[in-house]
């Protein structure tokens, strides 16, 4: 099990053949690198979560629309040692649709998708693993990022 937009690249590249099921093609609702912050912190910093998310928006956006010039970067510059450079390009492409899926359309990049959170909740509570009503509005809060993109 793995990311398609990594384990199955580096595969994929090495001439092996696969067969690509994500979970959301299963019923199952899914998201992956959520950034996670304490309450405390995003009321005493919000200023620098703001300018961090706006940051980070505007990285993914360019790296998206810079795929080559990305790839240099994280090679020859920021990334550890060793990397491919085919891997890594490809792993930006292989990235682009999910960056890009769902509410991103709408309301910009990294946005949180609060009816997908609470999907995943419901998944979770039908499998036992959360016994609260907890709402994703109890987990999540899109106001950082709402602002992040008023101010790009």
């Amino acid at each position: 099990m793995g990311y398609e937009t990594n384990e199955a690249v580096r595969l994929k590249l090495q001439g092996i053949p696969i067969v690509v099921l994500n979970l959301h093609d299963l019923g199952f609702p899914e998201t992956a690198l959520t950034l996670y912050a304490r309450t405390d912190y995003l009321a005493s910093n919000r200023d620098t979560v703001v300018a961090f998310l706006r940051a980070a928006v505007r990285s993914w956006q360019w790296t998206i629309d810079n795929p080559e010039e990305a790839t240099k970067l994280l090679v020859e510059k920021y990334g550890v040692s060793g990397l491919d450079p085919k891997a890594v390009l490809a792993e930006i492409q292989a990235s682009k649709p999910f960056i890009q899926a769902g509410i991103a359309q709408r309301a910009g990049l990294l946005s949180l998708d609060m009816d997908l959170y609470d999907r995943i909740l419901n998944t979770y509570r039908k499998a036992e693993l959360i016994k609260s009503g907890m709402k994703a509005a109890d987990l999540c809060d899109p106001q950082y990022i709402v602002a992040a993109h008023a101010r790009s």
